[in-house]
């Protein structure tokens, strides 16, 4: 007989007080809760958040004190939890490189992500990092410590890094030798480096040699449906399929596979494929809770800490089973729709106010979701009011749980139906029908936005006393006054004067970051509709998808010309642009202009399944080439339908 299969022995979740304080005692109670659930690592994702010596600059009522996490680490322990922290060491050091004390050590010129990176060419960026580090790790005991290097895309981009770059080396050259640097750093301090592995997703195998063997690889993804058991789809390479736990183990490197507590398919997946092993554990991540709470993340924790405790679970029965452990107070049929807000909820990409709700209507995946979602919560309604009338402490936390999770389904709900009630709104060829009917479904959005925020501000209060509120619920914040005003300048011009550009696109890959300017031509002059980065609601599929801008105040003279500017990092596709009005609309009839790298662009004139793509669709190769991101455009005349079928 086989012996049975040994738990994981690193066991890991990873809280993210960098883009969202957490008191002391909340901090504390989530390590309970990792506990109780089978963890026995904390990893604490800081970037710059801990005030010291060295690093004095933050205000303290925005990062923490070596005494603050003391306490932390000391209770931690008291639970079996070694707690490892994060710090940034290379890219995402915004909490650094924003203190002016520190901006000399920025690495400048243009920055994919922010332009908050260390210059690794610089020597007072590692005489800082040995300071800060060394009295990081005097508050940490742990013998890791994770040093980010992640999504560092800005390298080589200041004249001394460049000027390395001319002289031969390439960056996959500038990488290592930060890591190198960084290795000698804590070697003395007696820290084992974990590093997030993407910037080697773009490398040969030649540039994983040069990197220490005792380095930690964190190899994170979190869309499951890229996760087999042959591998895992990139982030920044094209979405180039590789078998990341084959290659490390063959060149003698350890992994934590990271996926992340929100998608928990992801964990699942991830669970699978690293049960084929080697792997020394798992780093359940949870990023940016800025705009929601903790409750909303234990599901996911829970599940990654009983897989990776019991080798043996099966996979596809641990969700139900953590679900069932989670919430033993509900009936069986509000477990699984508190199971199906957990698991599909967070799907959903809602982007910036307004662009996200001007999509058009729900495609029918969208409005399943939707249904499904408002579905759940009536049922979760109904087990709040429950737990909250027996007011039991021992039900506290599955409150919290049910609480979050309904605000989760009203969340998706609202979203689909301010999509629905705007599409209709802004379309001028819907007809006005019952002006009172249409203003309802508009105050139903307003009213559900009013509740919203109640909930989140209460949630707030409670779960993060002392902290705060400026970051709360961004997605929402003054959502309803923005809302009524756009609704209001729609309904204020005359229907023969509205108009609305509906650009149908495309985007093979999500982990691009294309840059979409639009511009519409009336009477010679060119006006700004959109700035701004556009992806589809679902970024885990290429589908087309659809952004409509409406127009108001419309002159005498019918614009005459499109324009779309794409910059950035990839390419976006375009398949076709109308503007519509009343009773007619203007497609276009002839492609007027294009620039930088275009391809296809004939296809922008018909409305079919064929697309223009402007800019390279190689992400990887304009990631590491900052001069492929030259800007790309094309110039569409426009014309009434009729002209432009003769044209074609």
């Amino acid at each position: 007989m086989s012996p049975s299969p040994a738990p994981w022995r690193i066991r890991a979740v990873q809280l993210d007080l960098a883009r969202q304080r957490e008191t002391v005692e909340g901090i504390c109670r989530f390590a309970d809760f990792a506990a109780d659930h089978g963890h026995n690592t904390l990893l604490l994702y800081l970037e710059g958040v801990v005030r010291t010596k060295s690093f004095p600059f933050r205000p303290a009522d925005a990062s923490y004190s070596p005494a603050d996490m003391e306490r932390v680490v000391k209770h931690a322990a008291r639970r079996g939890l070694d707690v490892v922290p994060c710090i940034a060491t290379l890219g995402h050091a915004e909490h650094f490189l924003t203190c002016k004390e520190l901006e000399p050590l920025k690495e400048s010129g243009p920055n994919v992500w922010g332009g908050h990176m260390f210059c690794p060419s610089n020597a007072g960026t590692y005489a800082f990092l040995r300071d800060y580090l060394a009295e990081i790790a005097a508050v940490f005991p742990s013998e890791q410590m994770h040093i980010g290097c992640d999504e560092a895309w800005g390298l080589g981009t200041c004249p001394t890094c460049r000027a390395k770059l001319d002289d031969g080396l390439s960056h996959d050259d500038l990488f290592i030798e930060h890591l190198l640097s960084m290795h000698a750093i804590l070697q003395p301090l007696g820290k084992r480096p974990w590093i997030w592995d993407d910037m080697f997703e773009n490398a040969a195998e030649k540039v994983l040699r040069c990197v220490p063997r005792d380095f930690v690889m964190c190899a994170w993804t979190y869309e499951a449906d890229q996760i087999d058991l042959g591998g895992y789809q990139g982030h920044f390479n094209n979405l180039r399929r590789r078998d990341w736990l084959s290659i490390y183990a063959r060149l003698g490197f350890d992994v934590l596979l990271c996926p992340v507590a929100s998608g928990p398919r992801s964990t699942q997946a991830l669970t699978r494929y690293g049960r084929r092993g080697p792997v020394l554990g798992g780093l359940q991540t949870i990023w940016e809770l800025s705009h929601s709470f903790l409750p909303r993340q234990l599901p996911g924790v829970a599940l990654a800490g009983r897989l990776w405790s019991e080798p043996a679970l099966d996979v596809n029965e641990a969700w139900p089973a953590t679900i069932d452990a989670l919430l033993p107070d509900l009936t069986p049929v509000e477990r699984a729709a508190a199971g199906t807000a957990a698991l599909e909820g967070q799907s959903l990409t809602y982007g910036p106010w307004p662009a996200a709700a001007l999509r058009g209507p729900l495609s029918n995946v969208e409005a399943r979701a939707v249904a499904a979602m408002e579905l759940a919560g009536a049922t979760l309604e109904a087990a709040m009011a429950r737990l909250q009338a027996e007011g039991s402490k021992a039900a506290e936390t599955q409150r919290d749980l049910v609480e979050d999770l309904l605000i989760l389904t009203r969340d998706v709900v609202l979203w689909g139906k301010v999509r629905e009630a705007l599409a209709d709104r802004i379309d001028p060829r819907v007809a006005p029908g019952d002006p009172a009917a249409g203003r309802r479904a508009i105050d139903d959005c307003l009213a559900r936005m009013a509740d919203l925020q109640k909930r989140r501000a209460d949630q707030w209060a409670r779960h993060r006393p002392g902290i705060a509120p400026e970051l709360a619920s961004p997605p929402h914040r003054d959502a309803a006054a923005r809302l009524r005003k756009f609704v209001d300048e729609i309904e204020a011009t005359p229907v023969s004067q509205r108009a609305m550009l509906d650009l149908r696109l495309f985007l093979w890959d999500a982990f691009s970051g294309p840059q979409l300017r639009v511009e519409l031509r009336c009477n010679g002059e060119w006006r700004d509709l959109f700035t701004g980065g556009f992806k589809p609601a679902d970024v885990r599929a290429p589908v087309p998808y659809r952004l409509r801008l409406p127009l108001r105040q419309m002159g005498p003279a019918e614009p005459d010309a499109v324009r779309l500017t794409v910059t950035g990092f990839g390419g976006q596709g375009l398949s076709f642009a109308s503007l519509v009005l009343a009773d007619h609309a203007l497609v276009p009839a002839e492609v007027v202009e294009v620039s930088g790298q275009v391809v296809n662009a004939k296809a922008a004139l018909l409305d079919d399944s064929s697309f223009a793509y402007l800019g390279s669709p190689d992400t990887m190769r304009t990631l590491l080439d900052q001069t492929q991101r030259a800007a790309a455009t094309i110039t569409l005349r426009l014309a009434r339908e009729a002209e432009s079928e003769r044209s074609c």
